[in-house]
């Protein structure tokens, strides 16, 4: 998934890693002070000790007690396990390097040289579902589907072409609650695709997020998510680290702030902070527009694979709380 570089990288292929901890001395930029603003209510809360797991332009991945922590810069987005700092450094690559030990202790963290300042982060929740589905829901889809062929011209991906009857019928499982069905396509999606956050395991995660929130108090579709989530957690391993993950997240219904607004946004509910959200059109300084904007910049192609399985599972499920 796509989250974790916290960044919209130009739509190529890339086989960079970053730089080993036994050659960060060299290459360290200036000891560094950081303040976190937001922190991640998965996160750990005490101290613990944790290894630079990997290092992107805006995004710094920990591996820790309870799975990867990511320091992200301002820009990008919060997260049940990231710490959002509260400035945008140029290069988090030239501050933390791979294989580096991070050290937490009460309000302050830090690797190497760089200091990572908690004691004024405030503590960041993704809060509920909407209550229901509004009227506008099939427009905002229909406006998020407009959106998503958009950003499909300049990069494509597996989920269009090979993937794209397994996620079709993953729908189709999810109308009528078929587990078994449901769960022989999820076999096939996790780890499909290239990159970090493989397009398969994107879109599960958007899917995840759209029939978990229309699910509402409906026994059978509560029922149908537990037994797909469960199936999500059981197969995480088979893909990469990072892309893990944010499976098990999602399978516990765990999402960061760029999946969650988007839901509010395309079910035309209310905001994370309660606000209640305008009838929502294809304008650019609409909220649907923003939240797609947000979701679809994430990654070369991962925040559309997550916009696609999220259309899908939106359109699949039946919206017990509308």
């Amino acid at each position: 998934m796509r989250v974790s570089t916290a960044s919209s990288e130009p739509c190529v292929a890339t086989t960079e890693r970053p730089p080993a901890a036994t050659h960060a001395r060299e290459h360290r930029a200036s000891p560094a002070r950081l303040t976190v603003a937001h922190v991640g209510y998965l996160a750990p809360s005490t101290n613990f000790d944790g290894i630079v797991h990997s290092v992107f332009t805006h995004a710094c991945n920990v591996a820790g007690p309870s799975g990867l922590l990511t320091i992200a810069a301002h820009a990008g987005a919060d997260g049940p396990t990231v710490w959002r700092l509260a400035s945008d450094p140029p290069d988090l690559r030239r501050l933390f390097h791979r294989g580096e030990r991070l050290h937490r202790r009460y309000a302050a963290a830090t690797v190497g040289d760089v200091v990572l300042d908690l004691s004024k982060a405030a503590a960041w929740h993704a809060g509920r579902w909407p209550p229901r589905a509004s009227r506008a829901m099939a427009d905002n889809l229909g406006v998020a589907r407009a959106a998503l062929k958009r950003r499909r011209r300049g990069c494509p991906s597996v989920i269009d072409r090979d993937a794209a009857p397994w996620l079709r019928s993953l729908a189709e499982a999810c109308r009528v609650c078929d587990v078994a069905r449901a769960t022989a396509e999820i076999d096939r999606l996790v780890g499909k695709g290239e990159g970090l956050t493989p397009a398969g395991d994107d879109a599960i995660v958007g899917f995840l997020a759209a029939i978990g929130a229309l699910a509402g108090s409906d026994a059978e579709q509560v029922g149908f998510v537990r037994a797909l989530s469960a199936a999500v957690a059981a197969r995480a391993a088979r893909t990469t680290d990072i892309s893990a993950h944010y499976l098990r997240l999602a399978a516990g219904g765990h999402f960061n702030a760029d999946v969650t607004r988007l839901v509010h946004a395309l079910m035309g509910g209310e905001s994370r902070d309660g606000a209640a959200l305008p009838a929502i059109g294809a304008t650019a300084d609409s909220p649907l527009h923003l939240a797609l904007e947000a979701a679809l910049n994430v990654g070369a192609t991962s925040g559309a694979d997550m916009v696609a399985g999220m259309i899908a599972g939106f359109r699949a499920s039946r919206p017990a709380n509308a």
